[in-house]
């Protein structure tokens, strides 16, 4: 999978727009899908960017962190609800949760440290890589994931088996997801599947491999690449800790709709067993293809619309919403053209539901950035694309001309050289040949016309082209 290193350093998601009308599923369904920090951090999300669900979403988060030992994003979840109640007793911070939870982490960090040290005095590499995996669990267990990170790849020297590399690459690759580190997710996800010592445990991995090249391809702007790994992503995917199958099949089949020609979105979408168990999951995507394979592109677009603020509000997905759209529009706009020789501007309007004047600047700005082969014309209001047949007479017109000109001056200079080798008519009965040239000479002109066909391509008679297009005489000399 190509992928554009330079846009996949570490960087914070994108300022998103606030949806000020309510997404069309329900919260505690939708964050049933999800477990651990990845189930908080959409809560958070969600309350920030979503007036209407924003009390509901800072309640839960605040009342998972209660339970956690995450102090930071406990303080981040109150300071929302705070925002918008902030005489709500939960709105206030917990002084003496926070610090019993203080002392219950600095606690923590010296008893695994402090194990971690005895096992590599006892130089006994099995303990040296569960003590730093103890460690770095328990940073991640309190929001730290920076320190988590660390002690994860510090396992790697105290690897013994591939099972164990392969836990290993795994940890490291979940932190570097929700910590938006792409560059280090990219880096690890190749050495993910060189691991695996069987096929049993490749085919164990692969659920996980493919969503995160799904994701990496995501966030590169790749809608292609994501498409094919999220469609190859095996049933029964178990990875609540980042992503859900729903969202497989949100991500896999829009950024399908983006990239992929209508062939392959019935092939090797629709078609697809194993993704067809991911679109059953969210029924209006599979209905979006469906409507544009059939050439329903309004339909298809209102759909999309309709779930537009679900999308919105996801934490993976939000920035890429409006390029994925355009990319959709764009492609429903210029195969809505195929058909037709011409069209009027207020039948295509109304068909894309939008002014005359904004459906003629899109179409515009498709002719100019060479997506559509069409001009506009504003006296008649009508987009006219060339016929396909004409132009390829055209082309073929201009080709089968060139090649007369080539192969009359081939033969003008076949004649010359047949006069200057003292070429005589031998038979004055015979009737003359090729532009005055009697006899013999005439006869192998006349073939050469012949056989030669335009451009004179291949040994042919008494006449060929060697492979640099250079026109010869054939050695066979008449008698």
């Amino acid at each position: 999978m190509d992928l554009d290193v330079g846009s996949l350093v570490k960087k914070p998601v994108r300022q998103s727009a606030i949806i000020n009308e309510l997404p069309k599923f329900d919260i505690e369904t939708y964050i049933s899908n999800y477990e651990g920090r990845t189930k908080v951090d959409r809560l958070l999300f969600i309350g920030q960017h979503c007036p209407p669900l924003a009390e509901d979403a800072f309640r839960q988060a605040i009342k998972i962190l209660k339970e956690s030992s995450d102090i930071e994003r406990y303080k981040q979840a109150v300071q929302g609800l705070q925002s918008i109640l902030p005489d709500d007793p939960q709105a206030q911070i917990d002084e003496e949760w926070l610090e019993e939870t203080s002392k219950k982490v600095a606690a923590g960090v010296e008893k695994f440290e402090a194990q971690l040290h005895s096992y590599k005095h006892n130089l006994i590499k099995e303990s040296i890589r569960m003590g730093h995996e103890d460690l770095g669990n328990f940073y991640f267990e309190s929001g730290d994931l920076s320190n988590a990170y660390k002690s994860y790849l510090r396992m790697r020297d105290a690897c013994t088996a591939s099972r164990h590399i392969q836990d290993m690459t795994l940890l490291v690759i979940k932190t570097a997801i929700l910590q938006n580190n792409w560059t280090t997710v990219q880096q690890n996800v190749g050495k993910l599947r060189a691991v695996a010592a069987t096929k049993e445990e490749e085919a164990a991995l692969l659920p996980k491999i493919t969503v995160a090249q799904g994701l990496l391809a995501l966030q590169s702007n790749n809608f292609h690449a994501a498409a094919k790994a999220f469609m190859e992503c095996p049933p029964k995917l178990e990875w609540p800790e980042i992503i859900a199958p729903n969202d497989v099949a949100t991500y896999g089949g829009l950024c399908a709709l983006a990239s992929l020609p209508r062939k392959q979105l019935k092939d090797e979408v629709l078609e697809n067993t194993t993704f067809r168990e991911y679109l059953d999951l969210e029924a209006h995507v599979r209905k979006a293809i469906k409507h544009f394979i059939n050439a329903r592109y309004r339909e298809c677009l209102e759909l999309l619309n309709e779930y537009k603020n679900n999308y919105l509000l996801d934490i993976y997905f939000t920035e890429h919403v409006e390029k994925l759209y355009q990319a959709i529009r764009k492609k429903c706009m210029v195969s809505y053209m195929v058909p037709f020789s011409d069209v009027w501007v207020s039948e295509m309007a109304a068909e894309f539901g939008v002014s005359e004047e904004k459906l003629q600047e899109e179409v515009e700005a498709l002719i100019i950035s060479g997506d559509l082969k069409a001009r506009i014309d504003t006296r008649e209001k009508l987009i006219i694309t060339p016929d396909p047949d004409e132009r390829e007479a055209l082309y073929r017109s201009v080709l089968e001309t060139a090649d007369e000109h080539v192969l009359e001056t081939k033969m003008r200079l076949f004649k010359m050289n047949m006069i200057r080798n003292g070429y005589k008519n031998k038979n004055p009965d015979e009737s003359h040949g090729f532009d005055g040239v009697s006899g013999g000479a005439g006869n192998i002109l006349r073939d050469a016309i012949n056989n030669a066909g335009p451009g004179g391509g291949g040994r042919r008679g008494g006449f060929f082209r060697d492979r640099t297009g250079e026109g010869k005489a054939s050695q066979t000399q008449p008698h």
